[in-house]
């Protein structure tokens, strides 16, 4: 019978266009968003807040007044305090000269001028007042109407959060659809393997007719056969080794995610211990008991207080009573000296409470700052213990790939010894066998080389889809935060608005009691010298009257100050970050209650010491923060600080944003590439398409129909592509999928079916980065070697792998 000669099987693969482009390499940073100013605001003195006129994220002027304390008591003490200084000068005039028919005229018209005092208190608050506070509540009622515009945007399909989230699931559904080319990968390798097993392929068949003429077996030949099953079995020494080594990548493996997710709880400030959190509670707990006005302190400024108005109710009942004798002067200076001792009696208890607060203030400050340390210490720890066991996987998988070598070259040794023992057989037997013995050994290869290759098949499809689920959850949850964000700073503009509200009432409602009372006290006053000008008295000698008359101004300039305690203004131009009061609290002078930030932000970030000589002033950077991972911003350095910190080791660079970005707020993240190199005329392939199999990089062109591997000499990595810098020209067609299953020389058939790293890219991609480029290419399966037999041996390809650099990251951005 002829023999039919086999016709060369094709292999589909997929390939993609070596092309030119742009690719930079960059030192990928970790930063923040920080403001150059920054500041807290706190009343400087207590009281109670009787309006805010900003809101959490709104711009505001230099001097512009953000809140306003109730005044009502300070009014009225300037009231006094411009009366008892206009009777101390009264009383200087009339011991100088005597009366004149002008200084009569002039404390009449005072009298007069107390009066009209009095009714525009009764007429109201000024119109231009109630008008502004109108316009607050419109342009807060406007500004909660556009964030309830924007909430609903956010929350719509339209969203950028909910177009990524749309992304990420269109992306998984292609992949589960089985029509993408990993799926398609391990369909094939599925058919491989089964025709080999079922018997249909042509090893199997050439195998089954030589056991039917193979008709003789020796006791040698079954002896070295079980042999070499023991030896191929998992329960041999090689087996048990990398049984073995297995385990303990696992367990190392396993290690690994423990600790990095120690480290996601340091880093999130869940791993201090209970001593250090104890310490930082503990120092709260004092200062909220020391701030108590049930405290010692607290107990004497009320104390204080109370009979400070005690004796101010005794000195005005006094200086109300007519007509005024000797004996009622005394009462009014005896009771004046109480008031000035009361007052001296809370100036004094306030400071002290004032001094214990800021003491316990520094005791939190201080441990609080110890648990920063500790913390940063534990995140330190824990960094270098995930290096330790990084270094521990990679030792396990080359001593796995190590045992796995020494269990195939077992194997090789015991089918050398069935070899030899089919030697002893009679001639016909011998040259039967011999035939049996290599279709034996191609089937076993066959059947490796199909089972490892649906194996990594099947590998690669779970890893992208492990990593498309990865990517929908991401994109969920930066939605929910994004959406919560939006909420909390929509419920912060409603409750400024509510605010505004009823400030604008206030200002319609009728005048306080206390106010009114400080007008009627002005013109009791002013009354009272009128009298004196018509009846004269000795008031004392002149000295003691200039000593009255710089009481007065002293305790007018007390009375001032007091008043313009009560308003709070912007230091400098920028936007208010924190609110921590509403009106109607009680404050004092020890607690912040409004914070902001100047209006030019800025980035920082760590340098190490290592990298120190990469990093230049004036170089380009680009940077993404989390609000828009996918949109990269352009930036410069702007300066290097000159002083390593002794903690951490580095050095801070800032970098300066080349425009203002809107949405872009103090706090936050960002990721950060400098720009080191950039070459615009660089060979770019697709990274899949890169094989370390040998130790050195390769790559599969397709010419003529044929497989051909090519070695490379590989450059920077950006994302999905790779820059060559020799092996490969533009416009070389490379194999991207398919190439485990490729011998050189053999035949190819391309099928670009849902090719995404295919030719047709014309455009330049846009930038983001990646990881070490010169070690991402997939494991290269064993060789089929077509045309010759190679007697009893199995050649299996050796697994390189990738190596982890530390310490410097040096990616790739492609044009």
């Amino acid at each position: 019978m002829a023999q039919q000669v086999a016709t060369p099987k094709s292999i589909y693969v997929q390939t993609a266009t070596a092309k030119l482009g742009t690719i930079a390499q960059t030192l990928a940073l970790t930063g923040s968003v920080v403001s150059p100013q920054s500041i807290s605001l706190s009343p400087r003195g207590a009281g109670n807040v009787q309006s805010i006129s900003v809101h959490v994220g709104q711009t505001v002027r230099a001097n512009q007044v953000l809140a306003q304390l109730a005044n009502g008591t300070a009014q009225a003490q300037l009231l006094v305090a411009q009366g008892g200084l206009a009777s101390a000068l009264g009383k200087m005039a009339q011991a100088r000269q005597s009366i004149n028919p002008y200084t009569l005229a002039l404390a009449s018209a005072n009298v007069q001028v107390a009066g009209d005092k009095l009714q525009t208190l009764m007429a109201g608050a000024a119109p231009a007042k109630i008008t502004q506070a109108r316009a607050a509540v419109s342009a807060n009622a406007q500004s909660v109407t556009q964030l309830n515009q924007q909430y609903a945007w956010m929350k719509s399909s339209k969203g950028s959060q909910a177009l990524a989230l749309a992304d990420a699931e269109h992306a998984l559904s292609a992949l589960k659809s089985g029509q993408s080319p990993l799926a398609l990968a391990v369909t094939n390798a599925e058919q491989a393997l089964q025709g080999l097993t079922n018997g249909s392929a042509p090893q199997n068949v050439a195998v089954t007719v030589q056991q039917a003429n193979a008709t003789a077996s020796t006791a040698a030949l079954q002896t070295a056969e079980g042999n070499l099953q023991r030896t191929q079995s998992n329960t041999s020494p090689q087996g048990v080794a990398v049984a073995s080594d297995q385990t303990t990548l696992q367990t190392d493996q396993q290690n690994l995610v423990n600790l990095q997710g120690q480290l996601q709880q340091a880093e999130a400030g869940n791993g201090l211990s209970a001593t250090v959190q104890q310490s930082v509670v503990s120092a709260q707990n004092t200062l909220d008991a020391i701030k108590s006005a049930s405290s010692p302190d607290g107990i004497k400024v009320t104390q204080d207080q109370q009979a400070l108005a005690a004796s101010e109710a005794t000195l005005t009942s006094l200086q109300a009573q007519t007509p005024v004798t000797t004996t009622l002067q005394t009462q009014i200076a005896s009771a004046e000296t109480a008031v000035t001792n009361a007052q001296d009696a809370l100036s004094s208890d306030q400071a002290a409470w004032n001094a214990a607060i800021a003491a316990a203030q520094n005791q939190l400050n201080q441990a609080s700052a110890a648990a920063q340390t500790a913390n940063q210490n534990a995140v330190t720890a824990l960094q270098n213990q995930i290096s330790a066991a990084q270094e521990a996987v990679v030792s396990a998988q080359g001593k796995l790939a190590a045992d796995q070598a020494n269990w195939t070259n077992a194997i090789s040794v015991a089918a050398d010894q069935v070899n030899a023992a089919s030697a002893a057989i009679s001639q016909q037997n011998l040259a039967n066998q011999g035939k049996l013995s290599i279709l034996q050994a191609d089937q076993s290869q066959a059947m490796q080389i199909a089972a490892r290759a649906l194996a990594t098949a099947k590998a690669q499809y779970a890893q992208a889809l492990r990593t498309d689920e990865q990517a929908v959850q991401m994109a969920s949850a930066n939605e929910q935060t994004a959406l919560q964000r939006m909420q909390a700073t929509l419920q912060k503009a409603q409750a400024t608005l509510l605010s505004s509200r009823d400030n604008l009432a206030a200002l319609q409602a009728p005048p306080q009691p206390s106010v009114l009372a400080a007008a009627k006290t002005a013109i009791a006053a002013a009354k009272l010298k009128v009298e004196e000008l018509l009846h004269p008295k000795n008031q004392g000698t002149l000295q003691a009257l200039q000593g009255a008359v710089t009481a007065a101004q002293g305790r007018l300039q007390i009375a001032q100050q007091a008043l313009s305690n009560t308003v709070i203004a912007a230091p400098f131009p920028g936007v208010i970050t924190a609110i921590t009061a509403q009106p109607g609290n009680a404050v004092t002078a020890a607690k912040p209650i409004i914070a902001m930030i100047g209006t030019t932000l800025e980035l920082q970030a760590q340098l190490s010491q290592q990298d120190i000589n990469q990093v230049h002033p004036g170089e380009r950077v680009l940077f993404t923060l989390p609000f828009a991972p996918s949109q990269n911003e352009q930036g410069v350095v702007a300066s290097i600080s000159p002083v390593v910190n002794p903690q951490t080791l580095s050095l801070t660079v800032t970098i300066a944003p080349a425009r203002p970005i809107v949405g872009m707020a103090s706090g936050e993240t960002a990721s950060i590439q400098v720009v080191t190199k950039s070459d615009p005329h660089a060979v770019l392939v697709p990274t899949a398409a890169i094989n370390s199999q040998t130790g050195a990089p390769q790559v599969y062109l397709v010419k003529n129909g044929r497989a051909l591997l090519r070695p490379v000499t590989l450059g920077a990595t950006q994302g999905a592509w790779t820059e060559v810098l020799a092996g490969v020209t533009a416009g070389d067609q490379v194999v991207t999928l398919g190439q485990t299953f490729l011998a050189p020389g053999d035949h190819v058939t391309v099928s670009n079916v849902i090719a995404r790293a295919s030719g047709a890219v014309t455009a330049k991609p846009s930038t983001s980065t990646s990881a070490n480029p010169s070690h991402a290419a997939a494991p290269h399966k064993g060789k089929h070697h077509k045309g010759k037999h190679h007697k009893g041996k199995h050649h299996k390809g050796k697994h390189h792998k990738g190596k982890h650099h530390k310490g410097k990251h040096h990616k790739g951005r492609l044009g």
